[in-house]
């Protein structure tokens, strides 16, 4: 009885750590999404880049690919799905800014063969949470059919989203 007596006088202190709020600078942009202009032009090759900024200059970004045209998915492959980040160098992605990408993931040709993007470009501004990414990258699909990496002049036009497109990204 007087172990359960010292065993009820014990008391607990939980102290739970405060819940640090993320505040939202008023104007910044939740999400962006783009598209290349570049290869729906020239080569039939339809872009959706999502783009997930970050507090510290990096975005997280998903990119999916697809190709219908036959004369030209021999080259860029049919369909193909990418992820990776984005460092912003300066103003952090939120107005015109110089970045650097790099994306990894798979391309299909014949099969899902890995491939690997970098990229180096400049963000302008266009008007509201409306911008255009002009860059040059540099794909190397290790597809058996495709030897040398393929340099491009991107040019994306890029919305920015007050809110999340996918609920889980």
């Amino acid at each position: 009885e007087d172990s359960l007596k010292k065993a009820s006088n014990g008391t607990v202190n939980l102290n739970a750590n405060p819940v640090k709020k993320v505040i939202k600078k008023k104007g910044a942009i939740d999400r962006l999404i783009s598209t290349n202009l570049e290869s729906v032009i020239a080569r039939g090759d339809i872009h959706l880049l999502y783009e997930v900024p970050q507090a510290n200059g990096w975005s997280t970004m998903v990119f999916l690919h697809a190709n219908p045209q036959p004369e030209f998915n021999g080259h860029t492959g049919d369909m193909g799905i990418l992820g990776g980040g984005r460092l912003y160098l300066d103003n952090g992605g939120q107005s015109s800014s110089v970045f650097l990408q790099g994306l990894a993931g798979f391309n299909h040709y014949t099969d899902w063969d890995l491939m690997i993007s970098v990229e180096v470009g400049q963000r302008v501004y266009w008007k509201k949470n409306i911008f255009l990414d002009v860059s040059l990258a540099v794909n190397r699909s290790y597809a058996e059919q495709l030897k040398d990496p393929m340099a491009y002049l991107k040019a994306n036009l890029t919305f920015g989203l007050d809110d999340r497109l996918f609920p889980f990204l």
